[in-house]
């Protein structure tokens, strides 16, 4: 939702603040991959029990993200095979980012927060899968407050927040957050994506009939 309603302040923002990425070409794809880069070191810091870092690494992750679409759009170098390669990735920093947050807590002894990170994990997953499936029978579908942009944003002001709020568990908060949130969202997505495809469905239905009737008149003249 973050990334749609301010797609376009975020590509001025980029030219304001980072002139330098729009002063020639740049493949967006080798943008994508920078920003997996940052995936693994965030992920490999929760495990550490770095959360400070962790917290700027995925944002640092989340730049990336963004930069490479303002890139691509600025020079028209959008390709299919760069969103796939986008979206790919940004499934893989999702695991990476909540896989060490629980192998952390796990080798902690701390077990209901390695559930409880890997539960935000199956949300996350589900709230894009959701969405993806829905695409395969929708020429568009919007729906769920909850997105990765959001995600991202929740965990890393989690994370960063962690050394200093004293006996608050802050990042176990965001996880709990993010467990909720992902859960109404894919329960958002069902339910829309299920009164969509009901519509198309019935349509489908009520057209069938007519065909047969149209097939039959005019295999009768």
């Amino acid at each position: 939702m973050l990334k749609e309603k301010f797609s376009r302040q975020t590509e001025s923002a980029f030219r304001t603040l980072c002139p330098f990425l729009f002063w020639r070409p740049i493949a967006p794809n080798w943008l994508t991959l920078c920003g997996s880069v940052f995936s693994v070191g965030a992920a490999f810091a929760f495990f550490n029990g770095a959360f400070f870092v962790a917290g700027l690494l995925v944002l640092a992750s989340g730049f990336f993200d963004l930069a490479d679409g303002a890139v691509a759009r600025h020079f028209g170098l959008a390709t299919r095979f760069g969103a796939l390669l986008d979206s790919t990735l940004d499934r893989l920093a999702d695991l990476l980012f909540f896989l060490g947050l629980a192998l952390h807590y796990a080798c902690s002894d701390r077990l209901a927060l390695a559930l409880l990170a890997s539960y935000a994990l199956v949300m996350g997953l589900l709230t894009s899968y959701t969405k993806a499936r829905a695409e395969a029978f929708l020429a568009e579908f919007k729906a769920g407050f909850f997105e990765r942009g959001e995600r991202v944003m929740v965990l890393a002001l989690g994370a960063i927040a962690e050394p200093f709020v004293g006996r608050v568990d802050s990042l176990a908060i965001a996880l709990g957050v993010l467990a909720v949130c992902g859960t109404i969202t894919v329960a958002q997505r069902l339910i829309l994506a299920k009164r969509q495809l009901d519509f198309l469905d019935r349509k489908a239905a009520s057209a069938s009939p007519d065909a047969a009737v149209r097939g039959a008149d005019s295999s009768t003249t």
